[in-house]
C-alpha cells in the first residue's frame, strides 16, 4: 500500500540478483555471486561459469543452482499462443508423438571443488554459445551451431564423443526442435 512506511527492501526482493546475493550472504559465501538467465540454458550457463572460474583460480569451490517455478500463468498463456505447450499435457521427447512440452518445476544444486576428493564425478570441459539468427525464428535451434559448441567441449580435453555413454539433452517433445538436436 502506498500509505505503509517503506523498509527500502521493497525494491530488490524482485530483483533476479537477490536470489543468487542472498545465498551467498546466508552463507558467507565469498566470490562471484550472479543470477545467470538465458532461457532453457541458464543452469548449464551458470555451471560453465563456475568452471571456468575454477580453472582460473578465481574460487576454489563454487557453488552452482538452477531452479524452474511456475509462479505466473500468464507464462503458460505466452508459450501457448506461441504454440510450444504439448495440448495433450505429456511431452514426448525424441518420439514421433510429439506435440510440444509441459512446464513444470525444479530444483537443483551441484557444487564443484578444484581438488574433489577421488571417486567424485569430473566435469572435463564446458563450452557455450549462441545459435545467431535462425531462419525459422529465435526460438528455433541450429544443428550445426549447437554440434560445433559440443564440438568444442570435448575437444577442451581430448575427449572423442563416441566414448560418451550418457547424454543430458534439452528434449522439448517439439516437432522441429527434438530432430534438430538429435542432428
Amino acid at each position: 500500500k502506498a500509505d505503509e512506511p517503506k523498509t527500502g527492501y521493497e525494491v530488490v526482493n524482485g530483483a533476479h540478483a537477490m536470489a543468487a546475493n542472498r545465498v551467498s550472504w546466508f552463507y558467507d559465501f565469498k566470490g562471484p555471486s550472479l543470477a545467470v538467465d538465458t532461457a532453457c540454458s541458464s543452469s548449464l550457463v551458470a555451471l560453465h561459469q563456475a568452471h571456468a572460474d575454477l580453472l582460473a583460480g578465481t574460487v576454489d569451490r563454487a557453488v552452482v543452482a538452477g531452479l524452474s517455478l511456475t509462479l505466473d500463468a500468464r507464462t503458460n498463456d505466452m508459450f501457448s499462443a506461441f504454440h510450444m505447450l504439448s495440448p495433450t499435457g505429456r511431452c514426448h521427447s525424441f518420439d514421433d508423438r510429439a506435440d510440444g512440452y509441459c512446464r513444470s518445476e525444479g530444483v537443483f544444486v551441484v557444487v564443484l571443488e578444484r581438488d574433489a576428493p577421488a571417486g567424485y564425478g569430473r566435469l572435463l570441459g564446458t563450452s557455450v554459445g549462441s545459435d545467431g539468427h535462425t531462419p525459422t525464428g529465435i526460438t528455433y535451434p541450429s544443428g550445426q551451431e549447437q554440434a560445433r559448441n559440443a564440438l568444442q567441449a570435448f575437444s577442451q580435453h581430448g575427449v572423442a564423443p563416441d566414448t560418451v555413454t550418457y547424454v543430458e539433452a534439452h528434449g522439448t517433445g517439439t516437432p522441429l526442435g527434438d530432430p534438430i538436436e538429435v542432428e
